[in-house]
């Protein structure tokens, strides 16, 4: 099994503002759900343990305020644990 990690954040200069976000993991190329967590609040880190570390991955962020739109990050490799 595997692991992936990241972080939402807002993007400012000269720091980026950490942000509470759910975050939903899905598996490529078909796009099936895997899971959801929330990012942290003080760090905006999130992680998604005992994934398949065989396979890409995609996560999802959608901003429940209404302030930002989406944000899709693709690509995503587990690292093995």
């Amino acid at each position: 099994r595997g692991q992936i990690t990241g972080t939402v954040a807002e993007k400012h200069l000269p720091t980026n503002t950490p942000l509470r976000r759910l975050v939903r993991l899905h598996r490529e190329p078909d796009g099936a759900f895997v899971k959801a967590v929330w990012s942290d609040v003080a760090t905006g880190a999130y992680t998604f343990n005992g994934v398949r570390h065989d396979g890409k991955y995609f996560v999802t962020s959608f901003d429940h305020t209404g302030t930002y739109r989406a944000v899709i990050a693709d690509n995503l490799t587990p690292t093995q644990l």
